[in-house]
């Protein structure tokens, strides 16, 4: 007996409830209605209300989108991997703005809002490409005999 496949939990924070539906509307084009539960979370105005729905997620999320604009306390955002380190972090805004910030809480991609299911699209294809890309450079450093020859593959980026 086949087991069913379990659909991917998908969470979109955005304190503006316009852009957050918009944001899941594009998230459920891009997925698939069918492979994937979308909640949404419009009420969270700090980083310290987003903890607390992670931290309360017993199986957690798959993937995360977070808009960081009006959000305050950006800068504790930066633990927000302290709380589950396995889903995949889409940081959203309106500007390039939070960049750096998008950076230190180690999101996988930058999307500038209205978000739409090419952007995604765009972005999951950066973040194969990426893996593909890393998995490829561990394999080979595998293959280093010494550790000399592995600094010198990562050194000279495998030539």
């Amino acid at each position: 007996m086949m087991r069913k496949k379990r659909k991917r939990r998908i969470a979109v924070f955005d304190v503006n409830t316009n852009e957050c539906t918009a944001t899941v509307n594009a998230v459920r084009e891009f997925y698939g209605t069918d492979k994937v539960r979308v909640e949404e979370h419009t009420d969270m105005k700090t980083f310290v209300e987003v903890f607390g729905v992670l931290s309360d997620m017993r199986d957690g999320y798959d993937v995360v989108f977070l808009s960081v604009d009006g959000m305050l306390g950006v800068e504790a955002g930066r633990n927000i991997r302290e709380i589950d380190r396995h889903f995949d972090l889409f940081v959203i805004s309106n500007n390039w703005d939070y960049g750096y910030e998008a950076h230190r809480l180690y999101a996988l991609d930058y999307l500038i809002k209205p978000v739409t299911s090419q952007n995604i699209k765009e972005a999951e294809e950066r973040i194969r490409w990426k893996r593909k890309s890393d998995a490829r450079t561990a394999r080979s450093i595998e293959h280093c005999s010494t550790k000399n020859e592995q600094e010198k593959y990562l050194r000279t980026g495998g030539s």
